[in-house]
């Protein structure tokens, strides 16, 4: 357990990250509404928008023939904005994963509350811990999207996403993945 005083560091640099990585607009205009605690309501660091996200939707921006229409995998979403903002730039279906259960209920609301700004899209949310079975994942899926993952690369690093994007992704998917952070 960490002290208070770290708690209140922990909460105050949540709070900066959250002004730090903010998501650009949608296609047409609109910005995605997150609620992103933060480490708190017990979803620890997966409640934040990191840096990765922002660099991922920029990607789709630039690429977006390749997310138009395309069934998308989220690997550890957290609050789903990386999923959420290929569903706003025209994806079909989404599915947005996470080990932690209060994590893939924060994106499931993160969803519901920006439905209009995707109503093409079909998003679901399901709970994949790593190494587990990814059959129930379906697939496959024409782009896996993975952002900002862990603090924990031996647990969750770079081998561990591959397996298990190699295994729910046909030949013609993109797989992009920051996995880790600096300082880590």
């Amino acid at each position: 357990m960490l002290p208070a005083r770290d708690m209140f560091s922990l909460a105050s640099f949540f709070s900066l990250l959250s002004l730090v990585s903010a998501l650009p607009p949608l296609p047409h205009g609109s910005r995605l509404a997150l609620t992103a605690p933060g480490w708190g309501r017990g979803v620890g660091t997966g409640g934040a928008v990191w840096p990765a996200a922002e660099l991922l939707a920029r990607w789709m921006l630039d690429e977006r023939m390749a997310v138009q229409g395309a069934r998308v995998l989220e690997l550890g979403s957290g609050t789903g904005a990386v999923g959420l903002f290929a569903a706003g730039c025209g994806a079909s279906s989404v599915l947005l994963t996470d080990g932690d259960a209060s994590l893939c209920s924060l994106a499931a609301d993160n969803a519901r509350d920006n439905r209009a700004l995707m109503p093409d899209a079909s998003v679901t949310t399901r709970r994949y811990r790593w190494g587990g079975s990814v059959e129930a994942l379906g697939g496959p899926f024409d782009l896996a999207l993975a952002s900002d993952l862990t603090y924990e690369p031996a647990a969750h690093g770079a081998p561990v996403v591959y397996k298990a994007v190699t295994a729910v992704c046909g030949s013609a998917t993109w797989a992009l993945a920051t996995v880790g952070r600096s300082g880590s």
